[in-house]
């Protein structure tokens, strides 16, 4: 049987990035999350998010970028 790549909506967890967002990306990096979708949730900096996930080698294919707040 092959292995299907599971990823992950951030969305689905904001109230936890927004609470502590380096802790909850390598919480799910334990998980064996490698793959995600952004969702505008960047702990307040884009290029230390981004940082962190290449840290751990994760791959964000996709983001949901929302400008009405």
């Amino acid at each position: 049987m092959e292995h299907s790549t599971i990823a992950l909506q951030l969305y689905t967890v904001r109230d936890y990035l927004k609470v502590d967002f380096e802790q909850t990306i390598r919480t799910l990096d334990g998980w064996g999350i490698r793959v995600a979708e952004t969702a505008g949730e960047f702990g307040g900096n884009v290029r230390t998010a981004k940082a962190l996930f290449d840290s751990l080698g994760w791959a964000i294919p996709s983001t949901c970028y929302r400008d009405w707040e």
